[in-house]
């Protein structure tokens, strides 16, 4: 069975109906299923020239940051 739209997907709609309240805008669907958005256009700098290496966000950045960290704590140990 080919599904065209989420909304009548059986499989959502027993889950709705399961686990949601068995409505779409439920108490408990909106609290489980919905985001927020935090703008995070002030990591990308300058006309947004962001790359992973200069990211301060990206995983090796942090990875590098956490080390300095650590070793900042050992050498005030």
């Amino acid at each position: 069975v080919q599904v065209k739209a989420a909304c009548d997907n059986p499989d959502i709609q027993k889950l709705y109906a399961e686990f949601f309240d068995g409505k779409p805008m439920s108490h408990k669907a909106h609290h489980m299923l919905h985001t927020t958005f935090v703008n995070r256009s002030e990591d990308l700098g300058p006309n947004g020239a962001c790359t992973p290496a200069t990211c301060p966000t990206s995983v090796p950045n942090l990875k590098k940051a956490a080390e300095a960290a650590k070793a900042a704590a050992e050498a005030n140990n």
